[in-house]
């Protein structure tokens, strides 16, 4: 808490790089998840900060970021402290040519609080995707030389919102939000379906670009 926003709500810069798919309007999970940010801050207010509805996205293999410059959290095929352009130019080189799973259906696991957001974690459809996964973010790790303590036991998530202040009372106030929100998503969600996931770069937690609209160098600045 406290490391991606200010005690107000307002967005800190925290650039980096990684690997996600989308959550986008055409798709039938997307205004489920627009109402349960709705559900968050109806009962949270000030407590929260939501993610732009345009950030939605599936984190599927985390890249780097600059806050996490320790040996477990880098690539150990990149200075420790390489610039962020230079991770930038080689995560676009050796992240596209790996191939994605054709299949990357999953379905509504949770919603709750996770290490630093609230969001909605999601396992694969079935044993099929579970393992196509599985082996791309293996080779991705080897490709990218970063092996997070958690890469095996990862959990598939779309973030909603961040915290930004704890208590009993908003404890409360979140717990019977997500009592809500988990009965109806777990009837309404379905099976998620997105694109192939590519590597974006993000100044902070509010926009995230691909390797088309972000130039040359990966860096644009905040949008």
């Amino acid at each position: 808490m406290g490391r991606k926003f200010h005690a107000n709500g307002r967005v800190k810069a925290s650039p980096g790089n990684t690997v996600i798919t989308f959550v986008t309007p055409d798709m039938p999970q997307f205004p489920e998840l627009v109402w349960a940010q709705t559900e968050l801050a109806a009962a949270c207010g000030s407590a929260i900060t939501l993610l732009p509805e345009s950030s939605l996205h599936m984190t599927v293999f985390e890249l780097l970021i600059v806050t996490n410059r320790t040996p477990e959290k880098w690539s150990r095929n990149l200075a420790l402290d390489a610039p962020l352009v230079e991770t930038d130019a080689y995560f676009r080189a050796v992240v596209p040519p790996i191939p994605a799973p054709a299949n990357l259906a999953m379905v509504f696991e949770r919603v709750g609080p996770m290490t630093q957001a609230i969001g909605v974690t999601l396992k694969p459809a079935d044993d099929a995707v579970a393992h196509a996964l599985r082996a791309y973010r293996d080779a991705l790790s080897e490709a990218t030389g970063i092996r997070s303590p958690d890469h095996a036991a990862y959990r598939f998530h779309i973030s909603l919102a961040y915290r930004i202040r704890v208590g009993d009372a908003h404890d409360r106030a979140l717990a019977s939000a997500l009592d809500r929100i988990t009965a109806r998503l777990s009837r309404t969600f379905g099976v998620f379906a997105p694109a192939a996931p590519q590597p974006v770069f993000f100044e902070d937690m509010f926009a995230f670009r691909s390797a088309s609209r972000a130039g040359p160098a990966g860096r644009l600045g905040r949008g």
